[in-house]
């Protein structure tokens, strides 16, 4: 036999095993004759090969598999089955569809935690990325070898990541595609730097080759029209519970009596009751009515309800977090107290835009403000007073006085640093590290 000859004088070894595994199985002289020239091929290659290669070849083992056989000599080439680790992939995970094709291109894999949509608990997930997918696995317990089970399957196309900021879970990211959005914390900042990384490329790459990638536009318009425009097609980010005290459209304060928090299944906003009663069929979910806010209920169904529009010019007050958090000289958590009154945790914002004002927050996602703070005149006083918390310094003027504790003296420095320049009128810049991530435990 031709092939048995060549491997013979080529490599002893692997290539004696897989001659034996051909006689052995005798796939059935029809299969070998009809696939003659694949066969040459392999072989050919095999003489071609450095020996070192050709040892990390664990994929000949394969062979002895029936199923694996009839693969391999599908193959074009055995430096395809050599990069492509869909083999190994298929034994580790319980997958229905056949995963393996040559044009399926490894990229990374690893360990990661799962945020809850609604609540904060992180679960143990594991990450296969590849060219054209990403598969969104559990581990699975397995006494024989790491296995996992596949729990979403989502393509490349259409994908779209970007870092998260989480008080209580740092190195956060969010993945984002048609079929679902992931919220995903990485151990480490490095770690989530690679994550990052390696979706952007693989998603640029994907574009590029399917002449489809156009670079987003940095206008707000125009990524509020895409936005629109997507309202309904996939899956939304839900904002947590606990990062807001009102609701997201009519800015009433949530209670757990009278107005509890309900989430919109269109654009995955906190409201209340009054602002989600109406459903709308949404695409991503099979077109099954979902309950939604009224302003997606407009622009999915195009009727409009007889409330008044929210056209008005926003007042100091109605300018959401969010939208200060992502550009401000500092934010975080502080404890507040005014007067006599009990202190409380509050989300505090120096916006770049508006860098002599100190806006406080409920919480870090809330759409208004509880109250500001216009910083020029005032004094600061950081003096430790035994009935103050630690970490506590106040701002004074005529018979106004505002109390702040920060979770430590550091933190505190930083916050001091940046108000004393606010005070005299000089505008702050923005620190190296300007959000703070503190605890929930509160400073009492």
């Amino acid at each position: 036999m031709l092939v048995s000859s060549l491997c013979k004088n080529s490599i002893t070894g692997r290539n004696t095993r897989l001659v034996s595994v051909f006689s052995r199985n005798k796939l059935h002289n029809n299969i070998f004759e009809t696939n003659e020239q694949k066969l040459y091929k392999i072989a050919n290659e095999l003489l071609q090969t450095e020996k070192a290669y050709v040892a990390r070849l664990n994929l000949l083992d394969q062979v002895r598999f029936v199923e694996s056989f009839l693969y391999f000599l599908q193959l074009l080439s055995l430096y395809i089955l050599y990069i492509n680790p869909c083999l190994d992939l298929m034994e580790q995970c319980l997958i229905k569809e056949d995963i393996v094709n040559a044009s399926n291109e490894f990229i990374k894999e690893g360990h990661i935690l799962k945020l809850a949509a609604r609540n904060t608990s992180a679960m143990d997930r594991y990450l296969f990325l590849f060219n054209n997918m990403l598969l969104y696995c559990v581990p699975k317990f397995s006494l024989v070898g790491q296995k996992f089970t596949v729990r979403t399957r989502i393509g490349i196309d259409g994908m779209k990541v970007a870092e998260t900021y989480n008080e209580d879970y740092p190195h956060t990211f969010q993945v984002s595609g048609k079929e679902r959005t992931l919220e995903l914390q990485a151990s480490t900042q490095q770690d989530k730097e690679d994550w990052i990384k390696a979706f952007q490329e693989t998603i640029e790459i994907f574009h590029q080759k399917n002449e489809t990638f156009k670079t987003a536009s940095k206008e707000v318009e125009e990524v509020s029209v895409s936005i629109i425009s997507e309202l309904g097609k996939r899956a939304p980010r839900w904002i947590r519970d606990n990062e807001v005290t009102m609701c997201m459209k009519c800015r009433e304060p949530f209670n757990a009596l009278t107005r509890r928090r309900h989430h919109c299944r269109a654009c995955g906003y906190v409201v209340c009751w009054k602002c989600s009663d109406n459903k709308a069929s949404l695409e991503y979910d099979g077109n099954k009515m979902n309950k939604v806010c009224r302003d997606c209920y407009s622009i999915l169904t195009g009727h409009s309800e007889s409330e008044e529009k929210e056209g008005k010019k926003k007042g100091i007050l109605e300018i959401e977090a969010a939208q200060f958090s992502g550009s401000s000289i500092m934010c975080g958590f502080l404890q507040y107290c005014e007067k006599n009154k009990p202190w409380q945790k509050v989300w505090c914002v120096i916006p770049e835009k508006e860098a002599l004002v100190l806006y406080l927050y409920g919480a870090p996602q809330d759409v208004k403000a509880q109250s500001t703070i216009p910083l020029l005149g005032y004094s600061v006083d950081d003096a430790a007073r035994p009935a103050d918390p630690p970490a506590s310094f106040r701002l004074s003027q005529s018979k106004s006085v505002h109390s702040f504790a920060a979770e430590s003296e550091e933190l505190k420095q930083r916050w001091l640093r940046v108000i004393r320049l606010a005070v005299t009128g000089e505008v702050p810049e923005c620190p190296p590290h300007a959000e703070i991530h503190v605890t929930e435990e509160l400073i009492l």
